[in-house]
């Protein structure tokens, strides 16, 4: 019995070897220069880093809420056509999917737009390239 057992033991050690190879050589973890996100996440935020709450407006109707826009942009950032807004969620932030945008073959800039800013603040322009990625914007008071 010991015999055998020194037989298959080499045998059973090398088809367990095979079979976790197999089995985690699907697994991937994004290195530093790789991105697996597939939408757009836009935050807001004041600039004292608190979030931008975008689901009452500056007034505390929903009328004026703070919304995202998404417009294409040319070489020039001359601005094209421009997307529905989207309503900036209570905690400063908006996920897209590539999806809701029309042009999803369009492989040029978007400029990101905020609506319904309250006088007195302001945003730089913020332009992002047809690749979905996380983009944070600070809403400025006006000096």
């Amino acid at each position: 019995m010991r015999n055998l057992f020194k037989r298959i033991t080499p045998v059973i050690l090398a088809l367990a070897l095979v079979f976790s190879l197999g089995a985690f050589s699907g697994c991937k973890t994004p290195g530093p220069d790789q991105s697996d996100e597939t939408v757009y996440t836009i935050i807001v935020k004041y600039e004292d880093g608190t979030a931008v709450d975008g689901t009452n407006g500056w007034d505390g109707y929903e009328t004026v809420a703070i919304k995202v826009q998404f417009c294409q942009v040319d070489a020039n950032h001359v601005v094209g056509t421009c997307y529905n807004p989207v309503a900036l969620g209570s905690n400063g932030m908006v996920t897209l999917n590539p999806a809701d945008l029309a042009g999803i073959d369009y492989q040029g800039e978007y400029k990101i737009a905020l609506n319904n800013l309250p006088d007195g603040y302001t945003v730089d322009n913020v332009y992002v390239s047809s690749t979905p990625q996380t983009v944070t914007i600070t809403v400025k008071a006006v000096a």
